[in-house]
């Protein structure tokens, strides 16, 4: 039992460590500044900044807007495959 939780946490800090990463790829690879996505989604630059430096998370209504822009599935956003 012991075991299994530590592998969880590990895991589970290791998806949490790579959302930023996922963000700065996937807008990168739109060919997209965090300028032209702050002003697509309606929020200022510094937000995009703080989710992809893992400052901040964005709200559940902006990871949808944030696959449709990217056009990509959450799972791609996200980098978590179910």
């Amino acid at each position: 039992m012991h075991i299994i939780v530590n592998v969880q946490r590990t895991y589970l800090y290791n998806l949490v460590m790579k959302f930023g990463e996922n963000f700065k790829k996937l807008r990168k690879q739109s060919g997209l500044s965090q300028a032209q996505v702050a002003s697509a989604l309606g929020i200022r630059q510094s937000n995009v900044s703080d989710w992809e430096n893992d400052v901040s998370r964005p709200e559940y209504e902006k990871l949808i807007e944030l696959c449709r822009l990217y056009d990509v599935t959450l799972e791609e956003l996200l980098g978590v495959y179910l």
